[in-house]
């Protein structure tokens, strides 16, 4: 009897320790798999962080690309194929399209006399009072130089000259300094062309809005024409 027992102790005694030690088996199993989870959330985590900081890069480059870096408006490129799309459908649906042609005056003679450094705080000026006061759904581009244009969709070429007027009346009442102390104001001149019934492709509105502009430039600049119109205004004023 009492060998019974000491086997059945001795069995028990296996077991429990055979217990504990699957116990701490499976206790280390465990810590290690939530140790290993825990490194798989942080490395997900760290995956998904990435992807969005690529996709923001990516966004910045794409942003960058169709960007001029002084102005902050649209460059050329951009200015080709987006104005371009929207000049093809305004003529295919019959909806208003008015194009803007900008050209700040005496623009070489602000550089000559005041520098570049103030030649360029002119454009940025420019281009902020310009975005000021177009539609988000406008596109200001930098066309070159001292050039900007401004594609205006659903607009008529009368209300594309009512916007360029209160643009070049901003332009001429706000005061530039530079270091030195010395003030001085810029005008711009603006020409205007509107999609025609038979329908245009961007580029001869561009060349049709060049053409005013060089009409408002020949008839003393700080004024706007408009494509067609056949009198110059007075300063400031409108060719209609």
């Amino acid at each position: 009897m009492l060998d019974e027992l000491q086997v059945l102790t001795r069995r028990f005694e296996r077991e429990r320790r055979a217990r504990k030690a699957a116990e701490e088996i499976a206790e280390t199993k465990s810590r290690e798999l939530y140790l290993k989870s825990q490194e798989v959330q942080q490395a997900l985590a760290a995956e998904q962080q990435a992807r969005a900081e690529i996709q923001a890069l990516l966004g910045e480059v794409e942003r960058l690309s169709v960007t001029d870096p002084l102005t902050g408006l649209y460059n050329r490129r951009y200015l080709d194929a987006q104005g371009g799309t929207w000049v093809t459908l305004a003529a295919r649906h019959g909806h208003p399209l008015s194009v803007q042609m900008i050209d700040l005056d005496h623009f070489k003679r602000v550089n000559d006399t005041h520098g570049h450094a103030a030649g360029d705080e002119v454009l940025r000026t420019a281009a902020t009072l310009l975005k000021a006061g177009t539609r988000q759904t406008d596109l200001c581009a930098r066309f070159g130089g001292e050039e900007l244009c401004v594609v205006l969709p659903n607009t008529d070429p009368i209300g594309a000259v009512t916007l360029a007027r209160r643009f070049i009346a901003a332009l001429a009442a706000t005061p530039f300094q530079i270091s030195d102390g010395d003030r001085f104001n810029v005008t711009a001149s603006v020409g205007v062309a509107g999609l025609s019934p038979d329908g245009d492709s961007l580029e001869t509105l561009l060349k049709r809005a060049d053409a005013a502009l060089y009409r408002a430039k020949e008839g003393g600049r700080n004024r706007v024409v408009c494509d067609g119109s056949p009198v110059f205004a007075g300063d400031g004023g409108v060719g209609r």
